[in-house]
């Protein structure tokens, strides 16, 4: 996965780097200004942009985010110090893949790279897959490519989908993991999340497009990372 690094920070553009090298992912170029960026963007023909929403001026990396919606169409990570509302508001209004707050550390920033890199390379599974969940005497036909997440309690799962409203099946979480292995992963004892929703990763929580917040366990911290990776070319 190529990467184009638009920050105009040399410390902080140097560790992102040396993350991405680290990582196995090939960095393109850094910009350090809108128009370098958008120079980049057509001359190197990135997969990701990693882009710091205040790049040498004010906003400067949203309208970078706007230009790359519009035209050439890449996923981009916005990297920002500013977390005010009105900043968070210009910035989500441009689709990115995710919202990171500086500092970042290396984990953070690598869980957010293996997510963009996995989106990538699914983006075209987006047909509908209707699949029958057996509970007890019934049968349920489920949209598993709009099941945003499941949640356990008890002897139930609670579905969230964008396609019905949550609803409450007796069935196991385990039975639940099983079913949905190719398509979702379990993040915590009660939870499991199709990574397609996830718009932000860290080593204690994955946040949905919805804004909700799911926490990782500590045991299945390992579960989301090597579902990432395992189609990733060797």
């Amino acid at each position: 996965m190529k990467i184009l690094i638009c920050e105009d920070e040399l410390i902080i553009a140097e560790f992102i780097k040396e993350t991405c090298i680290e990582t196995g992912f090939t960095v393109c170029g850094i910009a350090k200004n809108r128009i370098e960026a958008i120079e980049k963007l057509h001359i190197e023909k990135p997969d990701v942009v990693l882009l710091d929403i205040n790049l040498e001026e004010r906003m400067s990396g949203v309208r970078i985010g706007e230009y790359i919606a519009k035209n050439t169409g890449q996923p981009f990570i916005f990297i920002t110090a500013f977390s005010d509302v009105e900043t968070l508001e210009a910035a989500i209004k441009t689709n990115p893949q995710a919202y990171l707050i500086k500092p970042v550390d290396k984990p953070t920033l690598v869980a957010n790279l293996q997510l963009a890199l996995y989106k990538l390379n699914h983006t075209s599974e987006t047909a509908d897959q209707f699949r029958d969940i057996h509970v007890e005497s019934e049968s349920v036909t489920v949209n598993i490519s709009k099941l945003v997440h499941i949640e356990a309690s008890g002897n139930y799962c609670e579905l969230i989908s964008e396609d019905f409203k949550p609803r409450l099946l007796r069935i196991s979480i385990s039975a639940m993991e099983e079913f949905l292995k190719e398509t979702h992963v379990r993040i915590h004892k009660s939870h499991i999340v199709n990574p397609k929703f996830i718009i932000r990763s860290s080593s204690l929580k994955v946040s949905l497009r919805d804004n909700q917040s799911l926490p990782i366990g500590r045991k299945y911290k390992e579960n989301l990372t090597e579902f990432l990776q395992r189609d990733r070319p060797k």
